[in-house]
């Protein structure tokens, strides 16, 4: 009797598999057979995605499917909110604020487990002749090195964002995020993306116009290109081949709706004759993720679209919600190359998954917590 397993090994080294393989393993020798099933069941290495959110919260999960709970796992965190993760390198990423309320520039690095973190040392940009800092809200890898970015430096002047590079995670250096035009003190940059096929890093947030930020990696020289979109609140995801898509909504005080522009052009008027598309976004469009053959775009009310690359269309008359939500504010997302799978975070402990992204083919998970509920706020993955 033969039977068929999901991975399969050479000589001694363990390969874990993003698409099974079919392996006939002979159930005449019981020891092997149970070997082999127990090795497929824990194939998968260490975490492959960790959530973070609200009161120093933190998730961490093998298969984006069980979560396992902290809130103590960031030395130094006293009821502040982790707004962003990354991965790069070996390396777990984490910002946002040490505390409830002020100014407290939080950057927590993890090697390679997730489970133990170390806080570790914001640099200061000295403003009006006085080091400071703001707080932060969004990091990413790419390029060889963490980039991270938040507050205006100076509200009502041309003064650069405030921003944190490090090539190892431990070191952090200063990284002035030029914008170019006098920003309001409320404006910031919450959204970052490298783009690999054209060595940038782009930046997208709140702006006192509607543009985003791009810097040319290595030399950082950065510039503002103009967007042209209905609100000044926007969010950026480089694609992998290399064009830019750029999603907000469709008015910044009152949206009802979400829009998206995705160009291959990257000039200070790249995307003013981009045609503003509109999507089933019911309200702000939070989060989007590139997967193996679409583009997953999730919001406000459990509302959700997609872009299957090769048909290159949006479904804004659909009403598409991720199947199983009641949540509300969908926050973040994430796509595992090896487990070919999409995770899903928000509100009030909520976690989806899904191997389609389509949005009949969701399962939700709420794992439960000691507490209230907590806003989850980003996940990203390996």
């Amino acid at each position: 009797m033969k039977f068929l397993i999901s991975c399969s090994f050479v000589l001694f080294s363990i390969t874990a598999c993003s698409e099974a393989a079919r392996v006939s393993v002979d159930s005449s020798n019981p020891l092997a057979l149970l070997g082999q099933i127990g090795w497929s069941i824990n194939a998968i290495p260490n975490h492959q995605f960790i959530a973070v959110g609200e009161s120093c919260s933190s998730w961490l999960s093998r298969d984006g499917i069980t979560w396992n709970y902290s809130a103590d796992r960031f030395p130094g965190c006293n009821q502040g909110t982790i707004r962003s993760v990354a991965y790069g390198n070996g390396v777990w990423v984490a910002v946002g604020t040490k505390t409830l309320t002020g100014l407290s520039c939080g950057i927590w690095s993890s090697h390679d487990d997730g489970e133990t973190w170390a806080l570790r040392d914001c640099d200061t940009v000295v403003i009006a002749g006085t080091p400071s800092i703001k707080n932060l809200f969004v990091v990413t890898y790419g390029g060889d090195r963490f980039w991270a970015a938040g507050g205006h430096n100076n509200g009502g002047t041309s003064s650069d964002f405030f921003g944190q590079m490090s090539f190892d995670g431990i070191n952090w250096t200063y990284l002035g995020i030029i914008d170019g035009t006098s920003a309001l003190g409320t404006d910031s940059l919450y959204s970052a993306s490298y783009n690999a096929a054209r060595s940038n890093i782009h930046f997208g947030g709140t702006h006192s116009h509607s543009a985003m930020i791009n810097m040319a990696v290595p030399s950082l020289v950065d510039g503002v290109i103009t967007i042209a979109a209905p609100s000044t609140k926007n969010r950026v995801l480089a694609l992998k081949s290399g064009r830019v898509m750029v999603y907000g909504d469709n008015d910044e005080t009152t949206p009802t709706s979400s829009v998206v522009k995705l160009n291959s052009v990257l000039t200070a008027f790249g995307f003013i004759n981009t045609t503003a598309l509109p999507t089933a976004i019911q309200g702000q469009a939070n989060t989007a993720v590139e997967g193996k053959d679409k583009i997953v775009l999730l919001g406000d009310s459990c509302s959700m679209d997609y872009y299957e690359f090769g048909l290159n269309v949006w479904h804004p008359g659909s009403g598409s919600v991720v199947n199983g939500c009641s949540s509300g504010s969908i926050n973040g997302s994430a796509y595992n190359t090896m487990l070919d799978r999409y995770v899903i975070v928000g509100a009030s402990n909520f976690f989806g998954y899904s191997n389609t992204g389509l949005p009949s083919a969701w399962t939700i998970v709420s794992p439960e917590i000691e507490g209230s509920p907590l806003d989850i706020l980003a996940v990203t993955s390996k």
